[in-house]
């Protein structure tokens, strides 16, 4: 007999939960006569194809091999980084180019010196999670100094 994986189940199983509290959730807006029924529909279809593209987006990019893509990857979250660091101080003259260059210089030398080392593997697996967790610390002293 075929049968689906545990994870299909379970993936199955948390989607018709969510559509049971969206009808719950429109059941209780209409009972009190709030008129949102359609905000609400729309908000939670655009929440869950966000959650599903963010989903494939990060398997695809868990599964890069390509040092040089990987590099080019992790130099666009520096880019969103210094861009985040940027709308908390604009007052300061050409501080997103200050923000892209000490994050940068800061950030992805360091994973890259803990691939070469072998502390964490040069594939996305490993440099983006950890791209992500060192790229935001080094934004936050950034911010601070």
């Amino acid at each position: 007999m075929n049968e689906l994986p545990h994870d299909v189940l379970d993936i199955g199983l948390k989607i018709t939960i969510s559509f049971l509290l969206l009808g719950f959730i429109l059941t209780l807006s209409k009972w009190k006569q709030m008129q949102m029924e359609r905000a609400l529909i729309i908000a939670f279809l655009r929440g869950f194809l966000q959650l599903q593209l963010m989903a494939l987006l990060l398997l695809i990019l868990f599964q890069l091999q390509n040092l040089p893509l990987l590099i080019v990857v992790l130099f666009f979250m520096c880019l969103f980084a210094a861009l985040n660091s940027y709308r908390v101080h604009p007052q300061y003259p050409h501080i997103f180019f200050i923000q892209v260059t000490a994050i940068s210089f800061g950030a992805i030398p360091v994973l890259l010196f803990c691939g070469v080392t072998g502390v964490i593997g040069l594939t996305g697996e490993f440099l983006i999670p950890m791209g992500g967790m060192v790229i935001a610390n080094t934004m936050v002293i950034t911010d601070i100094l």
